[in-house]
């Protein structure tokens, strides 16, 4: 029997036919079919990951850029302002003023101590 005729004995639902399957002619051409895909599957999944990676890299590269950027204008800024950054960095006279206020009021007993603490340090400096 040919093919055609089995596959139309198959659609017609005939089950009295006899087939013989031969594992070696379907397995070779199996095989490079389905090596065939694998490959074009590979090269297709190779091709995205590449295409990921030069996004990637792209993206890095314009982050670096940047970075750069801002650390340039960042520079630029601070050496124009350098007397704002020590301010902002340091605590300035008026915070410890305040803070010694504070601390005064809630310990009225320092005040003595702190008096001494303030002339200690005055003498050690002038």
């Amino acid at each position: 029997m040919s093919e055609q005729e089995l596959e139309a004995q198959l659609d017609t639902g005939a089950d009295d036919v006899e087939t013989i399957e031969t594992g070696d002619d379907e397995m070779p051409d199996d095989s490079q079919d389905d090596s065939f895909e694998k490959e074009k599957k590979n090269k297709s999944n190779w091709k995205k990951v590449s295409e990921k990676a030069k996004l990637l890299e792209k993206q890095l590269a314009e982050e670096k850029e940047a970075r750069e950027r801002a650390e340039a204008i960042n520079k630029a800024w601070e050496s124009e302002n350098p007397d704002f950054i020590e301010k902002v960095l340091s605590k300035s006279s008026s915070t410890e003023k305040l803070e010694k206020k504070l601390f005064l009021i809630e310990n009225p007993d320092a005040k003595e101590h702190l008096e001494k603490i303030d002339e200690i340090v005055a003498k050690s400096k002038g």
